[in-house]
This record gives C-alpha cells, structure tokens and sequence, in this order.
C-alpha cells in the first residue's frame, strides 16, 4: 500500500519548514545510505516540488546540484566531509556557485571548526536538532546573507563539553610549548623537574586529548593554539645510531 501524505498531517514545524524552503530546490547527501534516504523521503514529504534528490556519495552530489535551476540547499551530513574532505564545499560552489550550503554537524571537529569559523559551509545545524525547526532559521539566515549561521546547540555543546576537554592546565602549556620546540621526553623531564615517565603520561593524553597521531602533530596542535612556536630541529634530540631511543 503506498504511502500518501495528506497536508492535515503535517506538524506546524513541517508546515513551516515548506513555507520557507519554497520555491527553491534541495539536495541531500550523507555517506550513509539510510541517512541520506530517509532524510530525503522527509524532505519530500514537506517540499515534494522542491526536492530534488539524495546523494551518497560526491559524484551523486555534484550530479545532483548541477541538475538544480535556481536557489538550491545543499543539506549534507559531515560524514560526508570527513570522507571526501573540506575541499568538497568549493566543489558544489563550482558547479553552482550560489547554492546554500548547509551542514549537519555531528562529529567534534565538524563541531569545532563550525563555532571557530574554519568551514566555509553556509550554515551549520546540530544534527540532533533535525525534525525541530532549525532548517528554517538557517535558510532565512543565508538568504538574508549572514552567513555563516551556526545552530545555538552546537554553541553550547562547543562551550560546555568540547572546550572544556580541550582547556589545558599551566603544566600541559609547558609540556605543549617544549613538545613544539623539538624537546624529548628526556629532555622535557629535566627542563620541568619532573619524572620521565610523567612526562611520557602528558604527552600521550594530549596527543589522545587532540587526536594527535604522533609528536609532530602534536607539536602542530601547540602552535595553532598559541602554545609554542614553530617546530625547530634538535640535534640533541636525534636517535643515537645503534644506541637506546630517547
């Protein structure tokens, strides 16, 4: 039996939402084929005239947003950035240089980069707001140009749990700011007065803290944070041929 929406079932938020999209067009993309469907069948529910499809992948999406005519809402799922990278933002802008980009931010870097500016997405959505009428504010936000709008949650989440994790105490600065500067372990040790094996346990949990892969990108995440200046090379910190490693 197919499934018919009747226009008495939409909540006032759904109402809303089809007040403002229309007449534009909107895409849906996320790596996760359900996501991106199941989404997509809501939107249609809402705009069907203005749906134009749901992408899973980059040649989906950019097929998609080059098939719109007119204003179009690009709404895509940060799994999609984390796999295809930033990159693919201007990669929609090229293909239809006016189309909203709007992101639902789920993962913390997404989060992150959102509250500090570093995307260049049009707008930017808790992902766990979807279905409460925050499609509407960041629409109007885009059309009225002030860009770009980030969702009052995604604030707070910055605020109250991601920031906090990411606050380091005076000792961590110290560690960070040597870590940049090339020291080892060893070498950190003395400088501090403190254990070597202290000095091993801070940099591993902030090399976990800000999912650094290794020293040199820890050494990256201080001087980004002001922490430490740029890297410069220690030959004392160079491995011993054939001796112990620092």
């Amino acid at each position: 039996m197919p499934i018919q929406w009747q226009a008495d079932t939409f909540s006032r938020v759904e109402r809303s939402i089809a007040a403002v999209l229309m007449p534009a067009q909107v895409v849906i993309a996320g790596r996760s084929r359900a996501f991106a469907y199941l989404f997509g069948f809501a939107t249609f529910s809402v705009a069907p005239d203005g749906f134009l499809g749901a992408a899973t992948n980059q040649r989906e999406l950019l097929g998609l947003v080059g098939e719109a005519k007119g204003e179009l809402f690009v709404v895509m799922h940060d799994d999609m950035i984390e796999r295809y990278g930033s990159a693919l933002i201007e990669e929609i802008r090229q293909v239809k240089a006016d189309a909203g980009v709007i992101v639902l931010a789920c993962l913390e870097a997404t989060i992150v980069t959102a509250c500090s500016g570093g995307l260049a997405a049009d707008a930017f959505i808790a992902e766990q707001n979807i279905g409460k009428g925050c499609l509407i504010p960041a629409i109007q936000a885009i059309r009225a140009g002030q860009t770009p709008h980030v969702d009052p949650l995604l604030h707070t989440i910055y605020s109250q749990d991601i920031r906090g994790r990411r606050d380091v105490k005076p000792r961590e600065r110290e560690i960070l700011a040597l870590v940049a500067a090339g020291l080892t372990n060893k070498q950190i040790a003395a400088e501090l007065f403190i254990a070597e094996t202290t000095t091993r346990d801070y940099v591993s949990e902030l090399m976990q803290r800000f999912e650094a892969g290794n020293r040199a990108a820890l050494a990256a995440v201080a001087v980004e944070r002001g922490y430490g200046r740029a890297p410069v090379h220690n030959p004392a910190s160079d491995p011993v041929i054939g001796g112990p490693s620092a």
